[in-house]
């Protein structure tokens, strides 16, 4: 175990730093409190039976994080060559993972002026789409300053890691072990249960142990 104003480490659950958590809230179940962490990507953590000292120190120190992160200070400014000032910075993507949040309270906040929103998009392209595909994308109708950034760089669809493609062959699951026992003889065996196993003759007439015409066994030695 290791909490300090940089990680918190409770093995086997967890092991991050401060900036990847968004929240913490303690939940009382019949087992006892249980220990709360929502993830910067999405994931939600629960930690058992934590003493009270434990909790205490770890929302001690996640307060005292989020009061002296430079990634929530209440008066930064954007670069002065932008000509304008917001109540957050423009961050780099580390920044955007550990601060820009949907905030449904902010909903109706003014459009971004356009020279930053252009700005925004210029920067999406110096960041890799891993990187951007770890921030939450913008909410539908939503007008806060997160879902603004995301929109202006992302999109309104958001971004996400393009799906690896699967070839056919790699769909097909086996379902059945089948060796060849004798001359057109095969026994066919469940990989998940080896006590059920069947024997299929491929000769005159076609046929299975099973006692089912054209059953999946015979199929899957037809197929093999």
């Amino acid at each position: 175990m290791q909490i300090n104003d940089k990680i918190l480490s409770l093995p086997p659950y967890i092991s991050t730093s401060w900036k990847n958590i968004i929240s913490l809230q303690v939940e009382s179940t019949t087992l006892g409190l249980v220990l709360i962490i929502e993830i910067i990507s999405g994931s939600r953590v629960e930690i058992p039976n934590l003493d009270q000292s434990t909790l205490d120190r770890i929302f001690a120190i996640h307060a005292h994080y989020l009061e002296n992160s430079s990634g929530i200070k209440k008066t930064p400014v954007i670069p002065q060559q932008f000509g304008f000032s917001l109540p957050f910075p423009l961050p780099g993507v580390e920044g955007l993972t550990s601060v820009l949040q949907h905030n449904s309270e902010e909903a109706n906040t003014p459009d971004f002026p356009s020279e930053l929103v252009e700005k925004l998009r210029e920067l999406s392209k110096t960041i890799n789409i891993e990187d951007l595909a770890i921030i939450p994308n913008p909410e539908p109708h939503c007008n806060c300053p997160h879902c603004q950034i995301m929109r202006a760089m992302v999109g309104e669809e958001g971004c996400s890691l393009p799906e690896e493609l699967v070839s056919d062959e790699e769909l097909k699951f086996r379902t059945w072990d089948i060796v060849q026992q004798a001359d057109k003889v095969y026994v066919v065996t469940n990989p998940l249960d080896v006590k059920e196993h069947y024997s299929v003759f491929l000769g005159e007439p076609l046929g299975c142990t099973c006692g089912q015409k054209n059953c999946e066994h015979l199929q899957a030695v037809l197929h093999s």
